[in-house]
């Protein structure tokens, strides 16, 4: 039940996530073209998951003011991983990029690809 509620299919979702996204950005004076992507098929859990890597640049502050308003977030964000860089002006200010993460439904087609490839494949070695 939680995959239909929460996590939906990324068609679905995905204009959720990048306004929530967009929205963070405008938040903490972040260039959205500086945020990068990925994304990669968790096969064992049927799930899709999005990668963004968010740059942001602040003090301690900041950082811990940008990770309340994602964990407040309803649109299903996760923090994967926050890296720090050199900080300057003394270490007053960090460099930072935090790995951000959602999760979608994986497509259809793709899981009974996956199941069809299963069923095969115990029947070679018969």
């Amino acid at each position: 039940r939680i995959r239909e509620e929460v996590l939906s299919t990324r068609e679905l979702r995905m204009v959720e996530v990048q306004d929530e996204l967009e929205a963070l950005c405008g938040q903490f004076q972040i260039d959205l073209n500086s945020v990068t992507y990925d994304s990669e098929l968790l096969q064992d859990e049927d799930l899709d998951k999005l990668i963004m890597v968010v740059p942001l640049e602040g003090n301690y502050t900041n950082l811990r003011k940008f990770l309340q308003a994602v964990e407040d977030s309803d649109k299903f964000l996760v923090v994967e991983r926050v890296s720090l860089a050199r900080g300057k002006e003394g270490g007053a200010l960090l460099d930072l990029s935090i790995n951000l993460a959602t999760y979608f439904t994986a497509p259809e087609e793709l899981v009974l690809r996956k199941r069809e490839r299963g069923r095969r494949r115990p029947g070679r070695g018969a």
